[in-house]
């Protein structure tokens, strides 16, 4: 599957539709934004992922990992990781995304989320990066953008 980037297109009326577009070249969020700014890349942060990986598993996806950095953005990875993911997948199966939040935010508060890889029900796996970028195996993620775009809704991020 070519890389494929999420874009918010303006839908004429003040508000925007997330929609996705093949980005085979991988071009930066800054070569597909349009000029007059009906359409331009989401930049997610942190709190936009928690969110969102809430929504998702409420869809029934899976977040199969997470990418953490920390302020300067290094990596961050191993046993510190694997406790940060371990408490975020336990405070958003509970339900709470609040806690997840105060939890990054307080707990963990040097490490910033960068990137998720989720699976689909039907196992499918793919990431989607803090610019928007989703990249998978071989397979459409017309599922997984159907998803994002109800999601995307419900956390009202557009």
């Amino acid at each position: 599957m070519p890389p494929v980037q999420l874009v918010l297109r303006d839908r004429g009326d003040g508000s925007e539709q997330l929609d996705a577009v093949e980005n085979p070249l991988a071009k930066g969020p800054d070569e597909l934004e349009s000029d007059d700014a009906s359409l331009h890349v989401p930049r997610l942060g942190t709190d936009a992922f928690v969110r969102l990986v809430a929504a998702l598993s409420d869809r029934g996806f899976r977040v199969e990992r997470f990418e953490f950095r920390d302020r300067r953005m290094h990596p961050v990875e191993g046993e510190e990781a694997d406790e940060v993911s371990a408490k975020l997948r336990e405070l958003i199966s509970d339900g709470d995304v609040s806690g997840a939040l105060r939890y990054l935010n307080r707990e963990a508060e040097d490490i910033y989320i960068v990137a998720i890889t989720v699976s689909e029900p039907s196992r499918r796996r793919f990431r989607l990066g803090r610019f928007g970028s989703i990249t998978g195996n071989n397979s459409s993620p017309d599922e997984l953008i159907s998803a994002l775009r109800v999601a995307w809704s419900k956390v009202r991020l557009g």
